[in-house]
């Protein structure tokens, strides 16, 4: 597993347009989110009781928003807003992600030329691979939010609450973890050329190292970001300030390296099944 690592790393730095245009878009499209977000929660957070208040006067507000939310049909253009960003976010991400994959697969050729390319011939496919694992993704969220639900109705404290709903996030995320590797493998499968199927079964055959090495990688990506978090706590001043403006860059380096390694395991495995 070692080697499979490593050699996605250095991969990884080898693509610094797909880093460069996976951090835009995410840069681009947080901001735009965030001021979306915060231009209506900041209006109706203005109105917040102060401290001193009494509970009632927080009843009264928490009221009164709800209210406000759903009979003044502020509720269907915020619903609306972020569909809408969720839409974008679910068509364009494919689209890089069809060219960080095809960059990977093919290391000869201008990085620019071989980014749309991968583009150019995959984007269909790998949008609608996104929409297919959204939805499988999304299924078990049909029993988990009404269980959620009922399980914070009986909550008598915040430690009750935490114990049940601890183990149901675990789950999901687990579900969703794995989700993504097989269709990580499907997508490698379309690069390839050798069929989306087949990458499923060489997933699910070695689904053991597989998960390894995104255990590997994200635990790394964990352990970078806990150094930032520290980092900035620990410094002060311009040092402080330029580690965390560069902190997403580094986060997408993780993201292109978490699928640089499991294609290092993919082409190998691949090469194995073909000369077997």
């Amino acid at each position: 597993m070692k080697r499979f690592l490593i050699g996605g790393f250095h991969a990884a730095r080898r693509q610094p347009l797909a880093i460069g245009a996976l951090f835009l878009f995410h840069f681009f499209w947080s901001m735009l989110l965030y001021r979306a977000v915060e231009e209506r929660v900041v209006n109706v957070m203005r109105r917040f009781p102060p401290p001193q208040f009494p509970g009632e006067r927080v009843e009264l507000f928490l009221n009164e928003s709800a209210v406000l939310l759903f009979k003044s049909g502020l509720a269907v253009p915020t619903l609306l807003t972020l569909a809408v960003f969720a839409a974008v976010r679910l068509a364009v991400v494919p689209l890089l992600h069809a060219g960080v994959f095809e960059s990977l697969h093919r290391v000869n050729g201008p990085r620019g030329t071989v980014f749309i390319e991968g583009i150019r011939r995959h984007g269909g496919a790998f949008a609608l691979l996104a929409l297919l694992r959204a939805a499988l993704t999304a299924v078990p969220l049909i029993w988990a939010i009404p269980y959620g639900w009922s399980r914070l109705l009986k909550a008598d404290s915040a430690v009750s609450l935490a114990a049940a709903a601890l183990p149901l996030l675990a789950g999901l995320a687990v579900y969703g973890g794995l989700i993504k590797l097989l269709f990580m493998y499907m997508q490698f499968g379309k690069t390839a050329g050798t069929g989306m199927l087949r990458g499923l079964w060489l997933a699910v055959r070695r689904l053991l190292p597989v998960c390894l090495i995104a255990l590997a990688v994200s635990a790394a990506a964990l352990l970078a970001g806990a150094l930032v978090f520290a980092a900035s706590l620990a410094w002060a001043g311009f040092a402080a300030l330029a580690l965390h403006l560069a902190y997403p860059v580094i986060k997408m380096l993780f993201k292109v390296w978490d699928i640089s390694a499991q294609h290092q395991y993919f082409r190998e495995a691949q090469g194995r099944q073909t000369a077997g």
